[in-house]
């Protein structure tokens, strides 16, 4: 069967073009990068509540400045790491730090994510004058002596936070520097670099170290550096640059040109450290269609590196605090522009969207120089996200769904980020990411709608089967949890534990981007569990599987019960979790098989004695098959 419908997505002016995108979902190509969990930061959080956005992102890398010209101010050997920034000229905010330990690093971290030190300036005692710009942007005057000042630095991030392991040598040196100036100055910090990673003790992992961080990727200062890192045999883990308001794809592909004619591995780890639409420094406040327009670019960046499976080696870091270059970029609001904790710029949603795609990429065509399709599916479903820069008229054809969709009804949901949805220039009480339809549809193989897209909009469609796409009927209602924010009406929590409920977090979902969880912190020993009532045939062979994510638990069991609570089949699990922050590669999947013998209802449960401390399980994707 195949199903047609029009949604309703959003506004668009008569007489604009109409485009076509398909979808085979029968050709699943790459798994998907997931580009949308790296960040750039000049700014510490506003509070809790972007601290908790920034971690529902399921952020992996933040790239920050920590400056010697901060907690090396005093002199040689007189290091204060926790210094204030005394360039108060720079920031637009009383609480930026650039060389302060704490709390920009302890920031990042409390986000779930790992800082990439963007290793930059120096003291004034090493400065050619004492001036904020030499400080910043110029070069050292004695190499020896700041060669020595970066092993310290290094050492002391090593002690204090052993996570971090990236090492970007400056910021936009074709702004300040010579291609000469710059070569000595990354030779020298690379060295610094390699002397302390020869003193770490076995199994530490060794700090990576790149650059040149140009504002421009096609400026000389970037040609000639390649070019001497081959010549001097220099240690170069990644290769790092800027964007603003260029193709992040084009340039990424020239550059691995440049790299493999210089002899170098094309394939070697770019990373863009800054990303934006615009360098243009201003503090008027954004109109919705600015926002649009930065918030587009991103998209439709990560579209194309996806798409032209650039992702596995480009590294992309837009903005996220507050930030020092104008107030339209970055996916936060700025505390220049609104000093309240947790409002997000559209640019948020978008990230929202990505984090919502599913795990694989499939093929997809229709694409245009303004329209980017960026299809994926998994077992929890399928997804299409369109980024549509010039506006029009889409017919989506999704063909050759899995199987689980001509099994049975699913659930399409369509979320949308333009000018007058999703944004807070529009509105500033709707401006996290809006859910404009929802519908139950029937049983097709194939799905067919018309969106009509303003100019600078974003789509994401999602397709959640009722089915499991292992064959036959899934009898868990809401496996994944992902129909709610809320466990009731189809699961319930038993025990008592400290906390429990739908984890929204999504890098804390095996897929999709909800789990269920419990969280146990009291001093006392109980059973908790997370359970379902579900109906079965009498004298039936099942198959029960799970994903779960634990940590400090004892006594676990994930398995069936009779309804009087006397356990029919039950395996244990493990802690899988090693912290801080749960990933879905912290998942393991176990599996059980029991007869229902006489019962024609059983209790589906995952549980565990809580230890008298902090504990803790998620479960996703709980799947029970008639065999």
């Amino acid at each position: 069967m195949i199903i047609a419908s029009t949604l309703s997505a959003c506004f668009v002016s008569q007489g604009r073009s109409q485009n076509t995108v398909s979808v085979n979902y029968s050709r699943v190509e790459t798994p998907l990068v997931r580009l949308n969990q790296a960040i750039s930061t000049t700014q510490i959080s506003k509070g809790p509540h972007d601290d908790q956005l920034v971690k529902n992102l399921g952020m992996r890398l933040e790239r920050t400045f920590w400056s010697p010209a901060v907690w090396a101010q005093a002199g040689p050997d007189q290091y204060n790491f926790i210094a204030a920034n005394p360039f108060p000229g720079v920031a637009p905010a009383p609480d930026r730090d650039w060389g302060s330990d704490s709390p920009m690093l302890d920031n990042i971290l409390a986000q779930g994510a790992q800082p990439v030190i963007c290793f930059t300036g120096e003291p004034g005692w090493d400065a050619s004058s004492d001036t904020q710009i030499a400080q910043l942007n110029g070069l050292p005057i004695d190499m020896s002596e700041y060669q020595q000042l970066v092993k310290d630095g290094l050492n002391h991030l090593r002690q204090k936070y052993p996570g971090i392991q990236y090492i970007e040598v400056w910021n936009e040196p074709d702004n300040s520097l010579t291609s000469t100036q710059y070569d000595t100055l990354y030779q020298n910090v690379s060295q610094a670099v390699q002397a302390v990673n020869a003193e770490l003790p076995s199994g530490q992992r060794p700090f990576l170290v790149g650059g040149p961080s140009v504002y421009n990727p096609g400026s000389m200062i970037m040609a000639n550096f390649i070019s001497f890192v081959k010549a001097q045999n220099l240690e170069l883990d990644f290769l790092s640059w800027h964007e603003y308001g260029g193709n992040v794809r084009s340039d990424a592909q020239t550059l691995q040109n440049k790299l493999s004619s210089a002899g170098l591995n094309p394939n070697l780890p770019q990373f863009v450290t800054e990303w934006g639409y615009t360098s243009y420094n201003s503090t008027s406040i954004p109109t919705a269609s600015q926002l649009m327009v930065a918030a587009t670019y991103i998209a439709q960046g990560w579209a194309e590196l996806e798409t032209d499976n650039l992702a596995r080696i480009v590294k992309t870091f837009p903005f996220s605090e507050d930030e020092y270059s104008g107030y339209s970029r970055s996916m936060l609001v700025p505390y220049g522009e609104n000093p309240a904790d947790g409002q997000v710029f559209p640019l948020y949603n978008v990230f929202r969207m990505m984090a919502m795609e599913k795990n694989m990429r499939v093929a997809s065509s229709g694409g245009t120089s303004s329209l980017f399709p960026l299809a994926t599916e998994d077992g929890t479903g399928v997804a299409l996200m369109l980024t549509n820069t010039a506006g029009s008229k889409v017919n989506v054809n999704l063909n050759n769904l899995p199987s689980a969709f001509q099994q049975g009804t699913f659930q399409l949901t369509e979320y949308l980020v333009d000018k007058m949805h999703s944004n807070w220039a529009y509105d500033q009480s709707t401006s996290m990411l809006q859910e404009i339809a929802n519908s139950t549809e029937g049983a097709a193989i194939s799905f067919s709608t018309t969106l009509t897209m303003a100019q600078d909009s974003v789509i994401l469609l999602v397709l959640r089967p009722t089915k499991s796409s292992e064959g036959g009927s899934n009898l868990i209602q809401d496996p994944g949890f992902e129909f709610s924010s809320v466990l009731a009406p189809y699961w319930s929590v038993d025990g008592g534990p400290t906390a429990s409920g739908v984890d929204v977090i999504s890098v804390h979902a095996h897929s999709g981007s909800h789990a269920g969880y419990i969280y146990d912190g009291s001093g006392a020993q109980k059973f908790v569990d997370l359970s379902q009532s579900v109906t079965v045939m009498a004298n039936t062979n099942y198959t029960l599987t799970g994903w779960i994510d634990a940590r400090n638990t004892t006594g676990s069991a994930f398995g069936v019960r009779t309804t009087s609570g006397t356990n029919i089949a039950a395996t244990a699990f493990t802690n899988t979790d090693p912290g801080p922050a749960t990933h879905r590669a912290d998942y393991h999947q176990y599996t059980v098989t029991f007869n229902s013998g006489r019962n024609t209802s059983v209790v589906v449960f995952a549980g565990y004695m809580t230890p008298g401390s902090g504990s803790f399980i998620n479960v996703d994707d709980v799947s029970l098959l008639s065999r």
